[in-house]
């Protein structure tokens, strides 16, 4: 056999032989990420024009209230709650049409989506993304005349403000509702686009 072939020989061998070390064991412990922790000023250093790039976006100013708009529950009202109903309905309207050559005919939101108030003065980025920290989108359903009957059931005997667009108008009396959609009343027969 040549010197060669022996040592592929040999490589192989060696190669395939199988370790028979194992996991004996296993510890853990909790380290508290907290003030107690020097930040590494490398990565200080490293992230800090981007903070400063972020803090001075967030602090642009997008609009001024004179009051404070909550959502806090007015009867079956929320301020807050219908004002970004009507907001995400005006963004969505005209390209929901664009896309579809349909309409959306009101929009409605849960009543726990939004996390914040709006404090008076000036509104900032900042406050927008309080209000909804989330990666949200504008989702558009046909639901049934029936199925919008139930939805309104559900917010009579739920009895919280659940948000909506002004396009739709909904009184209600003890557990008798009427309903007018755009100005229209409400047609049983109808499939409504929903956001």
């Amino acid at each position: 056999m040549k010197p060669v072939h022996f040592l592929y020989f040999f490589l192989v061998l060696v190669s395939c032989k199988n370790d028979a070390s194992k996991l004996t064991k296993i510890t853990a412990k909790t380290i508290a990420i907290d003030s107690s922790i020097a930040p590494s000023t490398k990565i200080v250093r490293l992230i800090a024009p981007y903070k400063e790039k972020l803090i001075g976006e967030m602090e642009t100013v997008l609009s001024y209230t004179p009051k404070a708009i909550t959502k806090k529950s007015v009867g079956m009202q929320s301020a807050l709650g219908n004002l970004m109903a009507d907001m995400c309905f005006e963004m969505s309207a005209a390209l929901f049409a664009e896309k579809t050559n349909a309409e959306i005919d009101f929009a409605m939101f849960n009543n726990g989506g939004l996390r914040a108030n709006i404090a008076a003065g000036a509104v900032t980025k900042e406050e927008a993304f309080k209000l909804m920290p989330f990666e949200n989108e504008l989702v558009v359903v046909k639901l049934s005349a029936k199925k919008v009957v139930a939805l309104v059931q559900y917010f009579i005997a739920n009895k919280k403000a659940h948000p909506l667009s002004k396009n739709i108008g909904l009184r209600i009396k003890a557990t008798e509702f009427q309903l007018h959609i755009n100005g229209k009343k409400f047609d049983t027969n109808k499939t409504y686009n929903v956001l």
